[in-house]
């Protein structure tokens, strides 16, 4: 037996949410609750009627629950430089030898001056 759906008391700003949405997620939150309280499908079938997986009506349904009944992004994502050694100062001092070498090589002149050729 499935268990119910929780949230009841942020159906009505569920409901007014559909209307402001601003972003795709906003309104799939908004109508995850809604679907889910209003109709009384399951999971599964709201999943079906949103167009995402079962686990990702779960997460937009618990978002709005989380935020107290606002429809709002979640905040921002990840973002960042994950993996990162240098600073962007480094990274960029040590990059500014290989294009200049780069600007440098491919001029004629300095292409055959890179290159240790002779003009014939």
């Amino acid at each position: 037996m499935a268990r119910t759906a929780s949230g009841r008391e942020f159906l009505e700003q569920a409901k007014a949410c559909l209307a402001k949405a601003k972003t795709v997620n906003e309104l799939r939150q908004a109508q995850a609750v809604v679907l889910a309280l209003e109709l009384g499908i399951s999971l599964e079938q709201t999943a079906r009627l949103l167009g995402v997986s079962k686990g990702w009506a779960c997460q937009l349904r618990t978002r709005f629950i989380r935020n107290g009944g606002q429809c709002n992004e979640a905040g921002p994502g990840r973002g960042g430089r994950r993996r990162e050694h240098w600073s962007r100062e480094e990274e960029a001092a040590f990059l500014a030898s290989f294009l200049e070498f780069s600007t440098y090589a491919t001029s004629k002149n300095g292409y055959k001056n890179s290159m240790n050729f002779t003009a014939r």
